[in-house]
């Protein structure tokens, strides 16, 4: 059973996997390839954490406890919400009336927010590093009038001692300044510092804003919230660099929200007992004039008794006339508060309607009696009327009178603002936790994907199930990596660096020139059947290490007794000269340029082989020079005079100097690059030279490293060729 039948049989009993699977296995060996970029990346991101944490600003949270009170029933808000059936003292409300502009825009105008300055820290200027000052500086800025142009711009200020500092404008200008004294600009700038203090050289960087802004900023760095449900507890947090500057403010904000709050029901109760005042005078003179009518009338008819029954539609009418006059009452003080529009507004009409319903219909009932008993009972409610409501508003004006002079709102602060003395953030630990994880699952994903998006070969079965026959499995010669990363450092300004390190010959027990003997075994037996002796070695593509294979296996097949010829025919780049130390000279080239001359063959320092460089002479049609009938005819008389002629090719898919050579050569072997070459370059290759009529009689996977796929057997026979 040939080679290839032998990879069909392989590929059709191995078990296929769905590409949709996620190998978890492999996926862990990736983190373990990588585990030490895994553990720098961890480390990075530690000291970044670590970094970032010891020179971040802290910020300092002053924090604030409050009570909404229940308002008092004699109270005029509290009689109003009970038109519409909603609680005073609602907490969603108060918190809206807390971040309103009326509240913090009072505070921003009070305490000169717009231009609000920011101590410039030194790098590390940390108590880790030694904070000797016994006065943290400060910096008090009265008034700052700029122009609109220079919002947002932002000046410097740098204390220079005593009650003298500069002043660094936008566009770099430096102008004295002291304490106590307004510095003007001729641009229209103007800065009135009340207070600086601190140690020469301290800077504060101020940059002016709109009055909305400064709103706007202090709004986000204030927090408010109800404490529970229903407890009508809030609690108020300010964030600020400054951790007296938070304190100062929040206790602002807080006494303008009281403040507000006292004046509100100042002004409710201001505006009813205007209306009371007003109606007073009226009401009694209007008492007056019924007592007097109805003592007239008792001494022209004499006394008149009331029945029981007009009795009772005299009372329903007293209370009704009352509830009519507290309405009116009211209804003055909501009209200082809303339009007619509003819930509570058409509340008090609605109840203005039914009371004036029912009083008509009293009426009714009074215009069924007799003349004389509708005379005395109109008389008697007329006065008890208006003694009734004379009464009642003499009762509201001193409860209003009581009212006005001691308001005290519904607001009780419990705890004034106050500052922790240990800042908020940053949380330095949870920083440096993130910063490291975060790292460290950056650099696992990153590996992760490069490993899934991957799309090299990785393992034999891959070349078997095209049916390519994988020969040998060369892995990856750390001590040739480690030649060719110096000769690289020695010539980084050279980008077509060549290695100069003949493996096989110096590092005769690398666990790579084993695997090399392993495929000269395996090509004994190829050459054997071949049509000649010659052997094509090839690439897919370039870079992929044929010329290594090349160079080592002539040089493992000579030392194993055989005399071996090597041929660099790749005319365009070929380097083998320079591994087996040899002078480049005339060589394959020359020969086939020049009919009549020699072939000019080299010997090495490796017993048996000889070698033939690719030549020096201009080779400016390579594959013109290699469809020179010389080359059958080198090849033949080499075929003849050795036990085995080695021809390093260029690539396949590059040039087609391959094509040309195969066609000579009894067997041709295909290097491919451990996860660099793809299947689809060997599928093409393989397309390209069979249409030449050139059969490939094996691969090698050549500079296999741990990987995914394969780290724990690779393990294995990494170790075995290590002597101790």
């Amino acid at each position: 059973m040939s080679n290839s039948q032998n990879a069909s049989s392989a590929s059709r009993n191995r078990p296929q996997q769905n590409d949709d699977e996620i190998d978890l296995g492999r996926l862990f060996n990736v983190l373990l390839l990588n585990k030490t970029w895994i553990g720098l990346s961890l480390l990075a991101g530690l000291l970044a954490g670590a970094l970032y944490a010891l020179s971040a600003t802290p910020v300092y949270q002053s924090n604030a406890l409050l009570q909404i009170e229940p308002k008092n029933k004699n109270q005029i808000l509290g009689e109003l919400s009970a038109l519409t059936g909603n609680e005073s003292g609602d907490a969603a409300t108060e918190i809206q009336i807390i971040r309103s502009r009326m509240v913090l825009g009072t505070t921003v105008d009070e305490l000169n927010l717009t231009a609000r300055p920011e101590y410039v820290r030194p790098p590390f200027y940390t108590k880790y590093f030694g904070d000797k000052r016994k006065v943290a500086p400060e910096l008090v800025i009265t008034s700052m009038v700029v122009p609109d142009s220079l919002r947002g711009e932002t000046f410097t200020l740098r204390y220079q001692g005593g009650n003298k500092f500069e002043i660094t404008m936008p566009d770099g200008e430096t102008h004295a300044a002291t304490t106590g004294t307004a510095f003007t600009a001729a641009d229209g700038v103007s800065i009135h510092v009340s207070k600086f203090a601190g140690l020469p050289g301290d800077e504060f960087e101020v940059t002016p804003v709109s009055r909305q802004s400064a709103i706007t900023r202090l709004s986000r760095s204030l927090g408010v919230q109800e404490n529970g449900k229903k407890t009508n507890i809030m609690g108020m947090s300010l964030d600020d660099q400054d951790p007296a500057r938070a304190q100062n403010t929040l206790n602002t904000i807080i006494d303008h929200y009281v403040s507000q709050n006292q004046e509100y029901d100042a002004q409710v109760a201001g505006a009813s007992l205007k209306f009371v005042d007003q109606q007073l005078p009226e009401i009694k003179q209007k008492l007056e004039e019924a007592e007097n009518a109805l003592n007239a009338y008792r001494n022209r008819n004499a006394t008149v008794d009331i029945a029981i029954e007009s009795q009772g539609v005299v009372q329903s009418l007293n209370q009704i006339d009352m509830q009519l006059t507290d309405l009116k009452i009211k209804e003055s003080e909501v009209s200082q508060l809303y339009t007619p529009d509003h819930p509570v507004y058409k509340a008090i009409a609605e109840k203005k309607q039914v009371l004036e319903n029912a009083r008509k219909q009293l009426l009714g009932k009074i215009s069924n009696l007799p003349k004389t008993q509708q005379d005395v009972i109109r008389l008697n409610r007329d006065v008890q009327i208006q003694q009734a409501i004379y009464q009642q508003l003499l009762t509201k004006q001193q409860e209003l009178n009581i009212t006005q002079a001691s308001t005290i709102g519904n607001i009780r602060v419990i705890d004034r603002a106050l500052t922790m003395e240990e800042p908020i953030k940053p949380k330095k630990p949870l920083i440096v936790l993130a910063s490291t994880l975060g790292a460290g699952l950056l650099s696992a994903l990153y590996f992760i994907l490069r490993s899934l998006f991957r799309r090299g070969i990785e393992e034999a079965h891959e070349l078997e199930d095209i049916g390519m026959p994988v020969l040998s499995s060369v892995p990856l010669s750390s001590t040739q990596r480690k030649r060719d990363l110096v000769l690289k450092h020695l010539k980084r300004r050279d980008k077509n660096v060549r290695s100069n390190f003949l493996l096989a010959a110096n590092q005769p027990d690398d666990i790579a020139v084993e695997a090399l003997r392993s495929l000269r075994t395996a090509l004994y037996f190829n050459l054997m059947e071949a049509r000649n002796n010659v052997l094509m070695i090839t690439g897919a593509t370039p870079a992929v290490g044929k010329t290594f294979v090349s160079a080592n296996l002539a040089t493992v097949m000579a030392q194993g007794g055989k005399k071996v010829l090597l041929i660099d025919a790749d005319l365009r780049k070929g380097y083998v000269h320079e591994l087996l130390n040899v002078e480049l000279g005339q060589g394959l080239a020359e020969y086939l340029a020049n009919p009549g001359s020699s072939a000019q063959i080299k010997t090495t320092s490796v017993a048996g082989l000889d070698f033939m460089s690719h030549g020096t002479s201009n080779k400016a049609n390579p594959a013109e020079l290699l469809s020179s009938p010389r080359l059958a005819e080198l090849l033949e008389q080499a075929s003849s005079q050795y036990d085995f002629v080695i021809v390093d090719s260029p690539p396949v898919l590059a040039v087609t100097d391959a094509n040309i050579i195969g066609q000579l050569a009894g067997t041709t072997l295909m290097v491919t690059r451990f996860e660099q070459t793809t299947v689809k370059d060997i599928e093409a290759s393989l397309d390209r030279l069979r249409n030449n009529q050139i059969q490939v009689a094996g691969a090698v996977l050549n500079g296999i490293e741990r990987s995914a796929s394969n780290y724990h057997a690779y393990e294995a026979y990494a170790s075995y060729g290590k002597t101790n």
